[in-house]
């Protein structure tokens, strides 16, 4: 916190980016640190937008890239290499490229494999090698038209002009397909091009209602907008390379949980379900736009949801019992409740204490 308040002292600077210590050798991302320290404020009200902690490693499985860039001579994977394995390490991803929201707030832009730790744990500082393997990221993510974040250090692991030998590649062998960007220029491109102007964190740093999800079923990121202010859909339309926009239904960012909502699937529904079991309310999002699936006194929910203490804490989709169907699952005060769709509806299975 002190230093994110030290960074905002700055004139003229809004820092927004954090990355994890060691994040490239040892598990010091985890869901802890998402939920309970980024996605607070400091206690001047400050706080960031983005994380760069997780490592993207590109492999043979996606079809997508030549063979020739993810693969060595001998034939074994050109990147998978560098993943320590003298010890357990789980910080990594595979052919994502892209920035990924997490827990609602963070913009998680993913660092490219191997960082230059990576690299001279596994065959010594400055290797030459390194600088051809990272070219060869740089043309997988040209491909892929992703993200490429470098993980270097000052720790002589590898030298400047092998840092310009790669910027001179870039430069050179893609020309304008390559931008340079901050962090913060990347995240007000998210912001202003994904978002149509919003942002994931609202000005004081709180749930700005931004859920990022598939809504149509095309296999592609949609984007949802829920807030006081804004209440739109965006379709992404890869076929004319741009975003169709629509309304949204509800309001995501309800303080004290009377329009708590979620998103969810339903076999044989081909677009996304938008659940509010409060207002007792079912949407679905298909032809373009979301319509009233299920309206009130049709859920067969049952919650008594009249006073605090039965309010929701929390609510999830799930399916609970593997019948292919959506569960409810309401955690209360009192306990958690957990309810299977039957003939259109969700009669409760009653309250279980926790």
């Amino acid at each position: 916190d002190r230093c994110i308040d030290l960074l905002n002292e700055v004139p003229n600077n809004k820092p927004v980016c954090f990355r994890t210590p060691c994040c490239d050798s040892l598990n010091t991302l985890s869901p802890r640190f998402f939920t309970e320290i980024f996605a607070k404020t400091t206690a001047k009200g400050n706080f960031l937008q983005a994380d760069s902690s997780v490592m993207q490693v590109f492999t043979s499985a996606d079809p997508a890239l030549p063979r020739e860039l993810v693969l060595d001579a001998d034939g074994k994977e050109k990147f998978k290499k560098y993943l320590p394995t003298d010890r357990f390490f789980a910080n990594s991803i595979e052919n994502y490229p892209y920035p990924f929201v997490v827990d609602r707030l963070c913009w998680e832009f993913p660092c490219v494999a191997p960082s230059d730790w990576a690299a001279q744990h596994f065959h010594k500082p400055n290797n030459p090698q390194t600088i051809e393997d990272w070219k060869a990221a740089l043309d997988c993510t040209v491909v892929k038209q992703g993200v490429f974040c470098l993980v270097f250090h000052p720790h002589n692991w590898i030298k400047p002009e092998q840092i310009n030998e790669l910027i001179d590649h870039a430069v050179t062998k893609h020309g304008k397909k390559v931008k340079f960007l901050t962090f913060r220029e990347a995240v007000e491109r998210l912001n202003k091009n994904v978002l149509g102007g919003q942002s994931l964190r609202s000005d004081k740093g709180r749930d700005n209602g931004v859920r990022m999800l598939d809504v149509d079923n095309d296999g592609l990121l949609d984007a949802t907008i829920g807030n006081s202010s804004v209440q739109q859909t965006r379709v992404w339309s890869n076929q004319e390379s741009h975003w169709l926009t629509t309304d949204f239904p509800a309001v995501l960012t309800d303080a004290d949980r009377s329009h708590l909502t979620r998103f969810g699937a339903m076999s044989g529904v081909r677009g996304a379900m938008l659940f509010q079991p409060v207002l007792e309310k079912i949407w679905n999002f298909e032809h373009g736009h979301w319509h009233v699936k299920h309206e009130k006194h049709s859920l067969g929910t049952k919650f008594a949801f009249a006073n605090e203490l039965l309010l929701p804490l929390d609510l999830s989709i799930r399916d609970v019992d593997h019948d292919g169907k959506p569960n409810l699952v309401v955690v209360q005060e009192l306990g958690i409740s957990v309810s299977g769709w039957s003939d259109k509806c969700w009669p409760s299975a009653g309250c279980q204490q926790r």
